[in-house]
């Protein structure tokens, strides 16, 4: 064989000559087999050295839940990362390794699913599969009132809001049923973004808001 080197990062070349060979291959046949030619009568192998890189696991799962349910909390992904090892340049075009799609319906009580990771050429992955588990609830739906406060406004100036507050409704699991109170919402207006109004009238942002409500 003959081997051709390029500097960098590139993959060594190695061309191998099957006529070379075929003493080898005679060797594994019976007597009654000839080997008259080989076809191809050259090989060409690429090999470049092999990376590895931990990276985050996205999902592609799609979740339907039956009437007056919801999910009530951040899902769980284990492992969350997967270490992937391949070539460098497939391995550097990587951010994140995706689930393959999974739909599930009529959701009514936590669930616990295996998902395999979608396959990539030339990549292995240190586990072939994660588990994600999503806590379930029967909702509830509740309203509270809540001050508008503003933000980034000069001390020279006073702005007052009409209303002075908003409603917010919002679903919660039976779980955590009467646990909401005022002081985990902030609404605000944001004078710096002024220039983005129509008329006189700014925008509301909920900046905060308990991540297990919708």
């Amino acid at each position: 064989f003959s081997l051709e080197s390029v500097p960098g990062d590139s993959p060594i070349v190695i061309y191998l000559v099957t006529s070379l060979v075929v003493e080898r291959l005679q060797q594994q046949l019976t007597s009654e087999i000839k080997i008259n030619s080989v076809f191809p009568d050259t090989l060409m192998l690429q090999l470049t050295e092999r990376y590895t890189k931990k990276m985050p696991v996205k999902l592609n799962l799609d979740l339907e839940f039956e009437r007056q349910y919801m999910q009530v909390d951040k899902l769980k992904i284990l492992p969350d990362s997967v270490t992937v090892s391949g070539p460098k340049n497939i391995i550097d075009s990587l951010s994140e390794i995706c689930t393959l799609p999974e739909k599930l319906t009529g959701l009514k009580k936590n669930i616990s699913v295996a998902l395999n990771l979608e396959p990539i050429d030339k990549v292995e992955f240190s586990v072939e599969e994660v588990t994600v588990n999503a806590p379930v609830e029967k909702f509830t739906e509740e309203s509270i009132e809540i001050p508008i406060q503003v933000i980034n406004i000069p001390d020279s100036l006073f702005l007052r809001t009409f209303p002075a507050s908003i409603e917010i409704t919002y679903r919660e699991g039976l779980s955590d049923y009467k646990k909401v109170s005022e002081h985990m919402f902030m609404a605000v207006i944001d004078y710096s973004a002024k220039g983005s109004s129509i008329g006189n009238k700014l925008v509301v942002e909920l900046i905060k808001v308990p991540e297990y409500l919708q």
